[in-house]
């Protein structure tokens, strides 16, 4: 950001270039995470920050195929302080073309009915768009908006039999993650549904 809070698009550009690093680096460009201080912005600011980064991701697509590169995919944090604006950047996100979409539900502070969310509201615009965009679920109870720290297991096991929800990213105690990787099994009937650690010293113990 420059001096007067206004995102430095030339700059953005820039980081991700180096993030993709001529195909040799990230496999995943996710832009307005829990680090990218999507809830210090106001939505005019988050949105132009998500049209930078994912389109300057999508230049690189072809260029990256011809050279016989893995691709790099452009993820979205569609979280936004309410419904409505969240809505609205998964519109911006189908609208440029981005590869995901992450949801941490708990986070916005207009929903009392996480599962009803994803199901009808999230659900209903996809099927509107006619576009079945990869959700990925986010459970962090930092930024958790109200007196629900974590998603509940048997929300997350309805919430995986939607086609279209992927995983769960879990930043939370071992205890907690314990219950979603016991689960995960009879999460999805379907087929693969990923959890992905979001506490580094977790995956440290593990590979221990």
């Amino acid at each position: 950001l420059d001096a007067g809070g206004e995102p430095i698009d030339a700059d953005q550009r820039r980081l991700v270039r180096y993030l993709i690093q001529e195909g040799r680096g990230a496999d995943v460009i996710f832009v307005m995470g829990t680090t990218g201080e999507w809830n210090r912005l106001d939505q005019t600011r988050r949105h132009r920050v998500i049209r930078v980064v994912v389109e300057e991701t999508r230049k690189h697509e072809a260029r990256l195929a011809q050279a016989g590169h893995r691709p790099v995919e452009a993820w979205v944090g569609l979280t936004a302080p309410t419904r409505e604006e969240t809505l609205e950047t998964l519109e911006l996100a189908l609208d440029l073309g981005a590869h995901a979409g992450v949801i941490a539900p708990l986070a916005i502070r207009d929903i009392d009915d996480p599962v009803r969310f994803i199901t009808r509201d999230v659900a209903d615009l996809l099927d509107a768009r006619g576009h079945r965009l990869p959700i990925f679920l986010y459970d962090n109870a930092d930024i958790s908006a109200g007196d629900v720290a974590h998603l509940r297991t048997k929300w997350v096991k309805q919430l995986s039999r939607l086609d279209f929800v992927r995983g769960i990213k879990v930043s939370a105690p071992a205890r907690k993650l314990g219950h979603y990787t016991k689960a995960a099994r009879q999460f999805r009937d379907l087929g693969a549904f990923g959890i992905y650690v979001g506490e580094a010293m977790h995956i440290l113990e593990m590979m221990r």
